[in-house]
């Protein structure tokens, strides 16, 4: 019934893949990657208030111009060379974390939250947008996804020429079984 798109079926010609990777850029494209600093506190018990305090006159002296990279060394229970978190995607920090730095425009500072590892105040030092991939790299990839686009046309297709010709009846399931029960 899907005929023509099996693995051996037709191939698409490169203008019909080129079509499709303009049409479906946003399908082929990096993923924003993001570079933050972090200061990090992780207080037990009774410490958790005199840290949040400390966070917020940290965060203060930030939003009023203090060098954060120098606040971090001064205040971070993380060491130095952990300050600097690097570029990263989402899906690889805590989900929360992740939620504050891909909203932080560059240099921003953010409100203190709170992940699993302690509470955080950082920063985005660097963006890299979403770019597409050069089609050259990810021709496979084009044509598998093309395959895919086609295979979802014919079986909405198919549906559609059935529907035509079928019955459609709603059945009250309650009414049925009290009606086969008397």
């Amino acid at each position: 019934m899907l005929d023509g798109l099996a693995d051996d079926g037709p191939q698409p010609t490169d203008a019909e893949l080129h079509a499709h990777y303009e049409a479906n850029i946003k399908a082929f494209m990096t993923t924003e990657e993001v570079r933050a600093s972090h200061i990090l506190k992780n207080p037990q018990g009774e410490r958790q208030k005199a840290a949040y305090d400390e966070m917020r006159d940290i965060r203060r002296q930030l939003l009023a111009g203090a060098d954060f990279l120098e606040m971090a060394k001064q205040h971070s229970e993380k060491a130095e060379d952990s300050i600097d978190l690097g570029f990263f995607k989402q899906g690889e920090l805590a989900p929360e974390f992740e939620a504050v730095a891909f909203s932080l425009n560059l240099n921003e500072i953010s409100p203190i939250f709170v992940t699993q590892y302690g509470m955080h105040v950082i920063t985005v030092t660097e963006r890299k947008p979403a770019t597409p991939r050069p089609f050259d790299e990810i021709r496979e990839e084009v044509r598998q996804h093309w395959r895919e686009q086609k295979r979802n046309d014919k079986t909405r297709e198919l549906v559609e020429r059935l529907k035509v010709d079928a019955k459609i009846e709603l059945i009250d399931a309650e009414a049925e079984a009290a009606a086969a029960m008397s």
